[in-house]
């Protein structure tokens, strides 16, 4: 069918797309900011996706330097409930009590979380970092789609979906 579009697709070029939506913020250039620190920067960016810079380099100050965000770049944040992973952040946020950090040297640590609280945002959540002064958010905004759910419902009950209607709708 994509042949009936007249499309052809290369990927010769993907290399370089990519390379040209990169972005990089280099913290060290903040007030406040402490150049050795920029591995930790980065890794709290990671851990508090919806943050402005100045609150990155805040809490980046203080991960220890015992700390593996303070030398090992932070590849994934997976948040979890004991020992599964978490996809449904909306419906489980109450529930996650870890998250699972991926290095680029190929390890994984888990650090224990608690709920915290809505932000002012109530679309994003934070969590404490148990025994840490940093804290994290889940890369994704939380919605409550029950009165949405509630309006259309009601509607969709009375579709028969193997109808002859139906079919002749959706072709």
């Amino acid at each position: 069918k994509v042949a009936d579009y007249g499309i052809t697709v290369t990927l010769d070029d993907t290399g370089q797309d990519l390379k040209r939506n990169l972005r990089e913020v280099d913290y060290t250039r903040l007030n406040k900011a402490e150049a050795e620190r920029k591995v930790a920067y980065s890794n709290i960016e990671k851990l508090m996706p919806f943050y402005n810079k100045d609150l990155v380099v805040h809490y980046g100050n203080k991960v220890a330097t015992t700390d593996k965000l303070y030398t090992t770049e932070l590849l994934d944040v997976v948040p979890m409930k004991d020992d599964e992973v978490v996809t449904d952040i909306n419906n489980k946020k109450n529930s996650i009590n870890k998250v699972m950090l991926h290095f680029k040297d190929n390890t994984v640590e888990y650090l224990d979380v608690t709920f915290k609280e809505n932000f002012i945002n109530s679309q994003v959540i934070e969590y404490n970092v148990t025994g840490k002064e940093y804290i994290f958010t889940p890369e994704a905004f939380v919605s409550d789609y029950t009165a949405i759910t509630n309006n259309v419902l009601s509607d969709l009950q009375n579709v028969t979906l193997n109808s002859e209607a139906t079919k002749k709708v959706l072709g």
